[in-house]
């Protein structure tokens, strides 16, 4: 077993300890390498990440991704990415992070509350226009980890599924999940905009969850930035059609079956407009290469916006039911 790595590292993030925060942390989530604790700092809600220690192994893991979750973080400036607002060390050594609360709910409980009976009290209805405004603000904030946020490198995601999206009281999209993020320094063949990116990375296989996944990663092979591309697609899709990619599929092996090996792909309505139809297309294409960069994804989906506001006579909102009563919305 590996021993935990509790010696003290540079943090990017202004220093806080357990003892700075106003209220005793309460248990809010758990994911693969951390828990998450809702407490009080400086009068407003935080989240408090705390790594895993179930078994020592887990704790060294968890601990290592924590610190360079720190390091990613407290480098990104984006209106689409969760605020970090410290970072520090508990009294036995664990790193920790205090995030600003996203308390609008995730992308996951927005689809399953949309996709609720019409007569259920919790269901959330969210026009076609508000669905597109919101994957907008996805391929804005992934662009900016693609193409914006160093001259010299890119940021790799890894992990994009629905509960590593969340939404503000307003209804605007944050990125809350870096744990498995990877920095790549950009080479000299290609550029800010995505134009001549074309080079792979020899990176961890299988990283990530298996619906959300390219083929790439789950074969192991090279990869770039071009797989969150592939996992946005999925996700676009996901909340148009309010439905879940492959929910047929249940293990590994027919994922390998069907997906990667036959290029198996949600089915798109005919319904949606081509143009929307043949973006989808292009960013799940089988081979990375093929797939466009988040910078050509963006003003292609912001076109898609504007003639949706402008057949319904709306302009995308959280306040869309209020203004314009569902009248113009067009269903999935």
């Amino acid at each position: 077993m590996r021993r935990q790595q509790s010696e003290k590292r540079k943090s990017y993030l202004p220093q806080m300890r357990l003892s700075d925060f106003e209220v005793e942390p309460t248990f809010l989530d758990q994911g693969s390498f951390s828990n998450v604790y809702l407490t009080k700092y400086g009068g407003k809600t935080v989240c408090l990440k705390i790594p895993r220690d179930e078994t020592e192994e887990l704790l060294a893991d968890s601990s290592q991704q924590m610190v360079l979750e720190n390091e990613i973080l407290s480098s990104l400036d984006s209106d689409y990415i969760v605020k970090a607002l410290g970072a520090g060390q508990t009294e036995d050594g664990k790193p920790f992070l205090v995030l600003e609360y996203v308390r609008g709910g995730t992308w996951k409980d927005l689809v399953v509350n949309a996709s609720l009976p019409a007569f259920s009290p919790k269901r959330q209805k969210i026009s076609f226009l508000d669905r597109l405004h919101k994957i907008l603000q996805l391929a804005k904030g992934l662009s900016y980890l693609h193409h914006e946020f160093k001259e010299d490198a890119l940021l790799i995601h890894r992990d994009l599924k629905p509960n590593n999206i969340a939404f503000d009281d307003s209804g605007n999209l944050k990125l809350i999940d870096f744990g498995t993020a990877k920095l790549i320094q950009r080479s000299s063949s290609s550029d800010r905009n995505g134009k001549l990116q074309g080079d792979t990375f020899a990176m961890t296989g299988k990283t990530g969850t298996m619906r959300w996944m390219s083929p790439e990663v789950f074969k192991c092979e090279h990869y770039n930035e071009k797989t969150d591309v592939y996992s946005f697609a999925l996700l676009a899709w996901n909340l148009l059609s309010l439905k879940t990619p492959y929910d047929q599929i249940i293990n590994e092996l027919t994922f390998e079956k069907f997906v990667v090996g036959e290029g198996m792909r949600p089915p798109v309505p005919r319904k949606w407009a081509p143009a929307l139809r043949a973006l989808l297309e292009a960013c799940w294409a089988p081979q990375h290469q093929d797939r466009p960069p988040l910078s050509e994804v963006v003003p292609a989906l912001q076109r898609l916006v504007d003639e949706e506001a402008a057949r319904t006579g709306c302009t995308p909102g959280a306040d869309y039911a209020a203004r314009c009563c569902g009248g113009g919305a067009r269903s999935a």
